[in-house]
C-alpha cells in the first residue's frame, strides 16, 4: 500500500470514528494529527463530515503532541483556515508545558467550545482549588467572554490511595467548583 492509499485508509477510519461517536451521542471530536502539517491536509474531509454528523472538530496542546504550544494551535487554525475547527482550551496541559491558560484564551477565545478542567501542583493532580492553576481567575475570564460551551473536569486519583482519600478529594473538589464555576 502506498503513502496516498494509507492516508486514504487512516481518513476512512477516522471518519467511521466520527459516525461510530456521534451514534453514542457524542458532539465533539478530538481532531489530532501526529504532525502539525497533517492537520492542514485532512480538514477539508474531516470538517465537512463532522458538519454532516452536526458534530464539532477540536484541536487542543497537549505535551509531547504535534501541538504542545499557544504557537502550535494558533498555527494549525491559521493554516486551515476554516471557522469550523475550534479549540479544546487544554487547562491542566498548558500548565505542564509552561503556559498560562489566560494566553491561550486571548489567542483563540473565539474558537473555544470546550475546557478541560484540572489543577495541577509540580505537574500532578490535586485538589480542585488547592494547586498552581488559578482556576477562579479561569471561570471569571470566561464568564466575561460570556463562554457557553462545555466543561470537562478531571480529578486523578493515582496519588490516592483507598477509598476515604478519593472521596475525600471528590468532596473537597465539588466544593470548590460549585462555589466557584459558573453554571
Amino acid at each position: 500500500m502506498n503513502l496516498y492509499e494509507q492516508s486514504q485508509q487512516l481518513e476512512s477510519l477516522g471518519l467511521q470514528w466520527c459516525r461510530f461517536g456521534q451514534s453514542l451521542g457524542a458532539s465533539i471530536v478530538l481532531f489530532k494529527a501526529e504532525k502539525k502539517e497533517h492537520y492542514a491536509k485532512a480538514a477539508p474531509a474531516v470538517l465537512g463530515e463532522v458538519e454532516t454528523l452536526g458534530m464539532t472538530a477540536v484541536i487542543q496542546n497537549m505535551s509531547g503532541s504535534a501541538l504542545t504550544s499557544i504557537a502550535d494551535v494558533q498555527e494549525v487554525l491559521s493554516e486551515v483556515k476554516d471557522p469550523r475547527l475550534k479549540v479544546l482550551l487544554e487547562v491542566g496541559h498548558l500548565h505542564q508545558c509552561g503556559f498560562y491558560w489566560k494566553d491561550a484564551c486571548d489567542a483563540y477565545a473565539d474558537r473555544i467550545v470546550l475546557v478541560h478542567l484540572k489543577d495541577l501542583k509540580d505537574g500532578d493532580s490535586v485538589v480542585y482549588g488547592t494547586g498552581e492553576v488559578d482556576l477562579i481567575g479561569l471561570f471569571t475570564h470566561l464568564k466575561a467572554l460570556q463562554f457557553k460551551g462545555d466543561y470537562v473536569i478531571e480529578l486523578e486519583s493515582k496519588l490516592m490511595k483507598g477509598v476515604e482519600p478519593v472521596a475525600d478529594a471528590l468532596s473537597r473538589s465539588l466544593e470548590f467548583l460549585t462555589q466557584n464555576c459558573p453554571v
